[in-house]
C-alpha cells in the first residue's frame, strides 16, 4: 500500500508572462515589478514562464536566467512565520517608507535573512544574511536607539536567539 500526503494549495495562482524587449531579448528588470504586482494582488504562487508557450521556446540558459531572477526578487517562504516591520515612514512626496522583512532565504527553514525595501514594499533590492544556520519563526522590532532586533528560533527549534544589528548593517547588504 502506498500512502501519500497531499497539501492542497490555498490562495491565488498566476501564470506569468516572460518579459521581452522589442528586439526579442529578455527584460529581466521587469520581473521585480511582476513579483510586486502579483504579491500586491494576493497571489501566493506563480507559474514562471507562463502558459502561452514562450517558455518552451527559450533555451535552457534563458530558462535558468528567468528562474534565477524570480528567486532573487521574490521573498521565499518555506512555510514558517516570517516578520515584516515598517522601519520608517516616508516624508511624503520626496520619499517612501522603509520596510524590513526577516525570514529564511531558502526553501528550507535556514539561511535567516533580512530584506530591505526602500519603497513601501514594492521592491526588495537589498538583503543580508543574519543567521546562516537553521532559522524559523522570526519577529523584528525597531529598538529605541534605532537598531533592529530579531528574535528567532534556531538549532531545530531547540534555542531562541535575539540578534541586534545597526540599521546600517542591513543597508550594507547585497543588492539584488
Amino acid at each position: 500500500m502506498i500512502l501519500e500526503r497531499h497539501t492542497p494549495l490555498h490562495g491565488l495562482v498566476a501564470a506569468t508572462h516572460t518579459p521581452f524587449l522589442a528586439d526579442g531579448s529578455f527584460n529581466l528588470a521587469v520581473v521585480e515589478k511582476q513579483v510586486a504586482h502579483l504579491l500586491g494582488g494576493g497571489v501566493k504562487f506563480a507559474i514562471i514562464g507562463g502558459t502561452t508557450g514562450e517558455c518552451s521556446s527559450l533555451t535552457l540558459e534563458e530558462r535558468h536566467l528567468l528562474t534565477t531572477r524570480w528567486t532573487e526578487v521574490a521573498l521565499r517562504d518555506p512555510g514558517c512565520n516570517a516578520s515584516v516591520l515598517r522601519y520608517s515612514f516616508g516624508d511624503g512626496a520626496s520619499s517612501l517608507g522603509r520596510i524590513l522583512y526577516s525570514g529564511p532565504d531558502a526553501m528550507t527553514r535556514s539561511n535567516g535573512t533580512i530584506h530591505l525595501s526602500r519603497d513601501d514594499g514594492a521592491t526588495w533590492p537589498v538583503k543580508r544574511v543574519l543567521w546562516p544556520g537553521s532559522f524559523a519563526y522570526s519577529v523584528l522590532t525597531k529598538l529605541p536607539d534605532g537598531e533592529v532586533g530579531c528574535l528567532f528560533e534556531t538549532d531545530n527549534y531547540e534555542r531562541i536567539v535575539f540578534a541586534r544589528v545597526p540599521e546600517t548593517w542591513v543597508e550594507a547588504g547585497k543588492a539584488q
